[in-house]
């Protein structure tokens, strides 16, 4: 299994019962859920065609599509009606100081657009020009 890391998603107070969030932590595009005072991070995106799902709505106890009305369980990301291939790919998460926190496995994160890229120092030496060696 591979080591997971917290990293704070929101404050805590940002998000009230029955309502949903959008957040994208280390390039992974998330929905942060809280329904009846449970947490649920799950992938921001409908198992149909990928559309992000913060732009559908939250209506009684489902997440829903905005385009094909897909709907999936806000509590437990399960695939519950209309189109959809499977559940909703989820997170660990939990409250730490005031901060909701999700957990992400070092495969779920994009690296640093400079990881493993070594600075490159150029310069030129000019080339000598007929100018240049000229007897003065």
């Amino acid at each position: 299994m591979q080591a997971q890391t917290f990293y704070t998603a929101l404050s805590d107070k940002d998000l009230a019962d029955g309502h949903s969030k959008a957040v994208v932590i280390r390039g992974k595009r998330l929905m942060v859920v809280r329904l009846k005072g449970r947490l649920l991070a799950v992938e921001n995106r409908c198992s149909h065609m990928g559309v992000p799902l913060a732009d559908g709505a939250l209506k009684n106890g489902q997440l829903v599509c905005p385009w094909h009305e897909a709907r999936f369980c806000a509590t437990s990301g399960d695939h519950q009606a209309g189109p959809g291939f499977c559940g909703l790919e989820k997170f660990p998460v939990r409250v730490s100081e005031g901060r909701i926190e999700v957990a992400l496995k070092a495969s779920d994160v994009e690296p640093h657009p400079l990881m493993g890229k070594r600075a490159a120092a150029s310069f030129r030496i000019p080339s000598s020009t007929p100018a240049d060696t000229a007897a003065v």
